[in-house]
């Protein structure tokens, strides 16, 4: 660019502060406003800064505070070397002028995006958009959030920090023991100490890639090529591998000595792990999540969407299962008595972790009053149907996904043509009860 096009440039766009006096606020100040004048058009742009009157001369016109009017001169100083930036053409206006500047200092607010307040901000809008239930993809990433503060050692992280070698070396502090100090529900700071992840570090990584890939789709518009987060560590990092972990399945005979198991005095906690664990089981494994909130039993048929993947599915995860006189049985034990859900649940555990929680610590009760070699958890009432319907009774994989909702994706072509049959689910149930006589 020629000396005489950069001076027509400069006389053409130009930049002044400017108070507005019909602008006065409330509390009698003005905001301090840019003007921007292109082709004898001005607009105004406003900036953070506001004067009283004591800042100002007696017409109200002109700043007198020499501390502003430094500030001012560097804020205007920024606008022109934007301007600098701006193709002259027949079709430029102040607006477009007024615009790109807005849109640069956007870009320079935003190009140290910090990770942590953009992640919170994700889990409050998935925890909003989920109420009143939970969202348990928010909570895990809450967890993960708090664990990166944990090994930054602070609330802010930027996002050029979560790099290749950052990833790595958070890794290796997973694997570590380590001590974490957290407010619990009464307020009060409490410290406890973590043992070694194994396979959950493949989920933290993937919760951080799943943020780091919200960050880029928010701050960077590729279609102008205007790129504020330009890394992408996760093209060189490799995920951890999963190592297989045992198998979480009980064989048929453990599965009779929780069912029959009766605890000698008082002992509400085995109990609820015994009673739990088998009505799990007898209606094909569901989910605890799905076991508290159901609330629908019509004609001997419980019917829900199974939480853990309705987000995901044109069908909502829909499902219907007969419930067998064992399940029954049960459900009526615990039945509500406000008719609010098919049990009462909800009334003694404010959610379903809670239950979780509790369900588990009596099946390790009673796991230790049975002297059985592996801990029994909720979720082995699951996989232990699915084994007991496949090697005991001999039905096939395909029905074995049915009855744990599962969708294959070989036969999604399929799905859409044929209807489910839940009678089916309904006689491989019968079979796997029929194993418990």
């Amino acid at each position: 660019m020629t000396r005489n096009v950069l001076q027509l440039f400069y006389s053409m766009i130009t930049f002044n502060y400017a108070i507005l006096k019909h602008h006065k606020k409330e509390d009698g100040t003005w905001n301090v406003k840019i003007r921007v004048t292109y082709s004898r058009v001005s607009k105004y742009l406003p900036t953070n800064m506001f004067v009283t009157k004591d800042d100002l001369n007696t017409k109200k016109d002109k700043i007198t505070n020499k501390t502003k009017l430094k500030k001012l001169t560097d804020v205007i100083d920024e606008y022109r070397s934007i301007a600098e930036n701006i193709a002259i053409t027949s079709t430029l206006t102040t607006a477009r002028i007024s615009e790109f500047i807005k849109k640069a200092l956007d870009k320079k607010e935003n190009a140290e995006v910090d990770f942590i307040a953009f992640a919170n901000k994700v889990i409050t809008k998935r925890k909003k958009d989920a109420a009143p239930k939970e969202d348990k993809t928010a909570i895990g990433y809450q967890t993960v959030i708090n664990s990166l503060q944990d090994f930054f050692k602070s609330d802010r992280v930027l996002i050029t920090e979560i790099t290749v070698k950052s990833l790595k070396r958070y890794e290796e502090y997973l694997k570590t023991e380590r001590k974490i100090t957290r407010i619990n529900r009464f307020g009060k700071s409490e410290t406890r100490t973590l043992k070694p992840m194994g396979n959950g570090i493949n989920n933290y990584m993937r919760d951080i890639r799943a943020l780091f890939n919200d960050a880029r789709e928010e701050f960077n518009d590729e279609d102008s090529n205007d790129m504020v987060i330009k890394h992408y560590p996760f093209k060189k990092y490799k995920m951890p591998k999963v190592v297989p972990s045992e198998k979480r399945v009980i064989s048929v005979e453990v599965i009779k000595q929780i069912r029959d198991f009766e605890p000698s005095g008082k002992a509400d906690l085995i109990i609820l792990g015994r009673d739990i664990f088998m009505l799990s089981f007898y209606i094909v494994g569901i989910n605890l999540i799905d076991l508290y909130r159901v609330a629908n039993l019509n004609k001997g048929r419980l019917i829900y969407n199974r939480s853990k993947t309705a987000s995901r599915r044109d069908d909502k995860a829909f499902i219907t299962i007969k419930v067998e006189p064992e399940a029954m049985e049960l459900i009526t034990k615990y039945a509500d008595p406000a008719g609010s859900r098919i049990l009462n649940l909800y009334h003694q555990y404010a959610t379903n972790n809670n239950l979780t929680k509790a369900v588990n610590k009596g099946l390790a009760q009673l796991s230790k009053e049975l002297d059985l070699p592996k801990k029994v958890t909720s979720a082995f009432a699951r996989t232990s149907w699915a084994t007991t319907a496949r090697n005991q009774c001999g039905i096939s994989k395909d029905d074995v996904d049915l009855a744990l909702n599962h969708v294959d994706p070989r036969h999604k072509l399929a799905d859409v043509y044929i209807d489910k049959d839940f009678s089916m689910i309904d006689k491989a149930n019968r079979k796997v009860l029929d194993t418990l006589r």
